[in-house]
């Protein structure tokens, strides 16, 4: 037993390893993204929102019904046409953390592309800022989610909105 596990330690996976508790190698897979990205959008906004805490729970189900979502999904705030933008800038503080998020529990790449669209539907949606970043960074940041190949075709035209309202500004 003590053999096949030290044949598994070859450099390359120690390397890997190594790389993994230090956060410097990418966790998931491009081809898992897309997956990740669907789930995320479809996941039920209200839990991930309220991330366990019932008094959140309740707020954040007292705002997604007060809008009358089609669906209580990240996927339904993104593409209403006046989202509440309390519920955006939930969204925005969640992601953001996500973002930052070690040890590959949730793909930061996914986080990070739904991060710029929920900032980009505040600002072309409602003409709010529910971030510091520059409109500058905004758009640099949508140029980045528009060039990897398994974002959606939702969050392709958030991202692209983003980018012509930058160009107008």
């Amino acid at each position: 037993m003590v053999a096949q596990d030290t044949n598994m330690a070859t450099p390359e996976n120690v390397g890997r390893m190594f790389a993994l508790i230090h956060g410097t190698e990418q966790v998931w897979r491009q081809a898992e993204l897309g997956t990740i990205l669907q789930r995320q959008l479809d996941a039920n906004l209200v839990a991930d929102l309220s991330q366990g805490d019932p008094i959140m729970f309740l707020h954040v189900a007292e705002l997604v019904a007060a809008v009358q979502l089609c669906s209580p999904t990240l996927r339904s705030l993104l593409l209403h046409p006046h989202p509440p933008e309390g519920l955006l800038e939930l969204a925005k503080q969640l992601l953001k953390s996500l973002r930052q998020e070690t040890g590959g529990l949730f793909a930061a790449e996914v986080a990070t592309v739904l991060y710029y669209a929920v900032i980009t539907v505040a600002r072309v949606r409602l003409n709010a800022r529910i971030s510091a970043l520059s409109d500058h960074a905004l758009s640099a940041g949508c140029y980045w989610g528009l060039a990897q190949s398994w974002i959606d075709p939702t969050i392709r035209q958030i991202l692209q909105s983003g980018i012509s309202q930058s160009a107008v500004s």
